[in-house]
């Protein structure tokens, strides 16, 4: 009698706390745990992906009825490639493209054109950020709102408006030199291979691939900061990719650099490309370089522009007061 009395002492307050064990647990995970993987999952869906032809970045929000959008946060071919056209796609990744945010074309030197599609209702503040080349923005009748200070440091364009839109009013007032267009909704390019657009290892470089013009092309994007050898000879082709350019901030933190040779395919360089580089001494352009950025050799101040005379580099270098020697 005494061994039941004592068993039920014992199994029934264990009993009571397995029970309030396996109760915090359950509470524990309507509360915290299922809350987190909620969570977790929203951030995965909302997290910030890479066109599938690589020249946007794009982020995604919910509009006032809750339906998941999309926004343009940057147009990559722009600041790192110097590209000189940006035709929007309408969606990104099922979502329709909503806005763009501030600083989506943020020093896109090189940059002459951009079409917006019939679904953009937003341009946000400094959306336009020091683009000095642009000469045409399209903007469609669906755009219900521009920020006063869309177009920072940004001149000298024209607007292309529907008649009776937002658009026209807002470049009248502001004394904006505006035309009228029908809109026609542009069709993206098909590519073949989508996945091939990525960012590579290449010796001491770093490349991205990526879709213009339905062709593929490719961008030296970095330079291994360690690398070193002080004379550096950029490739025409990588994997048999021709190389057009050389990214914004492409040979940042190249302390043993001292010179670096760019080959004929290259078009462009964008801006800050050689910053901090503290042993650059020269660098070799060619005549086919029509487009360089702002601010090449900050804190790389001794650095010396070669060229061919009357070249665009040449030209760069006197505008810039940056140290010029003639090559052929």
């Amino acid at each position: 009698m005494k061994s039941k009395l004592f068993t039920k002492k014992i199994i029934i307050p264990i009993f009571i706390v397995i029970v309030v064990l396996l109760g915090a647990c359950f509470t524990a995970r309507i509360l915290i745990v299922e809350p987190r993987l909620i969570l977790d999952a929203h951030n995965r869906e909302y997290d910030v992906k890479t066109s599938d032809d690589g020249l946007y970045l794009i982020g995604f929000e919910d509009d006032n009825n809750g339906n998941k959008v999309a926004k343009l946060l940057s147009f990559i071919g722009g600041y790192y490639y110097n590209l000189e056209v940006s035709e929007v796609s309408p969606g990104y990744f099922d979502c329709s493209l909503k806005k763009l945010s501030e600083k989506s074309y943020l020093e896109c030197v090189g940059l002459k054109r951009v079409t917006l599609p019939q679904t953009v209702e937003t341009i946000a503040a400094k959306a336009f950020v020091d683009c000095p080349d642009l000469k045409k923005v399209y903007i469609p009748a669906s755009v219900k709102n521009i920020s006063n200070k869309a177009f920072v440091r940004t001149n000298n364009f024209t607007m292309y408006v529907e008649k009776d839109s937002y658009a026209e009013k807002y470049a009248k007032n502001r004394k904006i030199l505006y035309k009228y267009y029908e809109y026609e909704k542009t069709s993206t390019p098909k590519h073949n291979s989508p996945e091939t657009v990525n960012s590579r290892k290449y010796k001491q470089f770093q490349y991205t691939s990526y879709y213009y013009n339905d062709n593929l092309e490719c961008t030296i994007v970095g330079c291994n900061p360690m690398i070193k050898d002080g004379n550096v000879k950029i490739p025409e082709k990588i994997n048999g990719i021709e190389v057009k350019g050389i990214a914004g901030e492409g040979f940042l933190y190249c302390e043993n650099v001292e010179t670096v040779t760019i080959p004929d395919s290259v078009t462009s360089v964008g801006s800050h490309a050689f910053n901090m580089c503290p042993n650059l001494e020269k660098v070799y352009f060619t005549d086919n370089v029509k487009t360089i950025g702002i601010n090449i050799f900050d804190k790389s101040s001794d650095a010396i522009i070669c060229a061919p005379k009357n070249s665009y580099a040449h030209k760069y270098a006197v505008e810039n007061n940056i140290k010029f020697e003639c090559v052929n």
